[in-house]
């Protein structure tokens, strides 16, 4: 934005050095003072306005920064580095991330730490600029409409059920065990109807079981990529 006003001022001093001075000499002639003033003092203030306006935008988009496919963004889809949120800008060239199903994709690099980022979906794959748009505007519209809830009737899942999505998508751990759902058991859910839930999100296809860990004899829940899906698009988070 600084650059922006950098660069108006600078084609602003470059125009009246090329205009002769005898060319605002006969404007100064021609006009009446009072007039001129005004006329003057109206751009001044247009000036101001324009810059106060973008100051206010600028700082309005980098205090709604939103963590988005591995890097930060605006409600404008403008992207910025999650280390300094520093604008980003796209290399000069693309890179190929998966060999087996050929995906092309961006490369984006932040001008001042020098770090690359590639744009990823929610099971951490590369997509392309375009494709991570369109689901961080899917994403947002979900946030912003209130009324949106998860299709409980259609999928059968009832309000434990969904709790425990909730749980999952409100979580910063990966796996998950029975104990992590305090909040539900303090409410007065009974462990086998938290265990119930989970059984029906794992045979659903939901969560996945990891057979090998366990946690004070506990099972140990995963999210598979469906249930990270259900839980985005039913703004489960």
């Amino acid at each position: 934005m600084l650059s922006v006003l950098a660069l108006f001022g600078l084609l602003t001093f470059i125009l009246w050095q090329a205009i002769p001075s005898t060319f605002w000499e006969r404007i100064s002639n021609g006009i009446e003072k009072r007039v001129l003033w005004a006329i003057i003092g109206l751009l001044i203030l247009s000036l101001i306005g324009e810059t106060a306006y973008l100051i206010q935008s600028y700082i309005q988009s980098r205090t709604s920064l939103r963590f988005f496919g591995s890097v930060l963004w605006n409600s404008n889809c403008d992207l910025f580095c999650p280390k300094d949120e520093t604008p980003i800008y796209k290399a000069g060239r693309t890179i190929n991330e998966d060999e087996n199903s050929k995906v092309t994709v961006e490369l984006f690099q932040c001008p001042k730490c020098d770090s690359n980022y590639i744009l990823k979906d929610f099971d951490g794959n590369p997509i392309t600029f375009a494709q991570a748009k369109k689901n961080f505007l899917i994403k947002q519209s979900l946030k912003t409409k209130g009324s949106i809830q998860a299709p409980i009737i259609e999928e059968g899942f009832d309000d434990v059920t969904i709790k425990v999505l909730k749980g999952f998508g409100g979580s910063k751990a990966r796996l998950l065990h029975m104990e992590n759902f305090t909040g539900l058991l303090e409410s007065g859910t009974k462990p086998v109807q938290i265990s119930h839930s989970l059984d029906i999100l794992n045979k659903k296809g939901y969560l996945t079981r990891c057979s090998t860990q366990y946690v004070n004899q506990n099972i140990l829940y995963e999210l598979t990529s469906k249930g990270r899906e259900y839980i985005v698009k039913n703004n489960l988070v």
